[in-house]
């Protein structure tokens, strides 16, 4: 993603890019249903390539690794066994953490192999002092498909960028809920890169996210050409409707007569 575009699509809200992708017939126009902003209110959205890391429940988890451990000429295999693992996923080494590889300038979505559940996914993936280390390795978002914690310390960390400490990055977090309970309460850390799902929502690497107070979006990075291009004719015609309705005409006259062609 060049300067250029990030430009451009930040004339735009995360609405402006559902209605978009919608047109383009992307699962769910891209938009991360009930995965909300966690800390202040953002001034401007945050536009930036994704990285991701994966975690695997407890439950779970000495299956994963073992199958994560086979060799890669198994990786069909693999694959066929658990239909969870991506043999694209870099596995941490002993003793390393996945927030000191986070690259700088990326938005970083924390998802699990097996996708959220309410009823099981109680720990948080997320808290105060991964937070602190992503801000200071240059992580711009993170968006959580479960919990955070430490709300008071993401808060912190956050404003202090705001605020214009600039040896720190993070502008905003994003999740379903809260939780008191640390990463290591439910989960394990399986590894950084591989495909996020979110509710029918494939999200990769190199990914576009348009991150605000409305709610989270993804580009896919093959598509972000073709979202621009349709843009500016779709916004155009809803500020020619919001004329419309400001002079007293009918709603669906105004949709006719500018939405109609399009």
């Amino acid at each position: 993603m060049t300067s250029a575009q990030i430009a451009e699509l930040s004339k735009y809200t995360a609405c402006d890019l559902s209605d978009g992708l919608l047109k383009l017939k992307l699962p769910r126009a891209g938009f991360l249903a009930d995965i909300t902003l966690q800390t202040s209110s953002t001034s401007s959205p945050i536009i930036a390539p994704i990285s991701t890391v994966l975690f695997t429940r407890i439950t779970s988890a000495s299956h994963t690794s073992a199958l994560l451990d086979a060799p890669l000429s198994a990786a069909k295999s693999r694959k066929q066994a658990t239909n969870l693992v991506d043999p694209s996923i870099m596995p941490l080494a002993p003793g390393a953490h996945f927030a000191d590889h986070i690259a700088p300038g990326s938005v970083l979505f924390i998802g699990s192999l097996e996708g959220y559940d309410r009823d099981l996914d109680f720990n948080a993936l997320l808290g105060g002092l991964i937070a602190l280390r992503l801000s200071k390795v240059g992580v711009k978002g993170v968006v959580v498909d479960g919990r955070v914690r430490d709300l008071k310390e993401l808060e912190s960390t956050v404003e202090a960028q705001l605020e214009g400490d600039k040896t720190l990055a993070l502008q905003g977090v994003w999740a379903r809920g809260r939780s008191t309970v640390g990463a290591g309460g439910g989960h394990k850390c399986v590894g950084i890169g591989g495909k996020v799902e979110i509710d029918g929502v494939v999200i990769e690497e190199g990914d576009i996210c348009f991150a605000s107070d409305d709610g989270v979006v993804v580009v896919p990075k093959g598509r972000l050409d073709d979202l621009l291009s349709i843009l500016p004719a779709l916004v155009d015609a809803d500020d020619k409707v919001r004329g419309d309705l400001v002079e007293g005409a009918g709603i669906a006259e105004a949709f006719a007569r500018h939405r109609g062609k399009l």
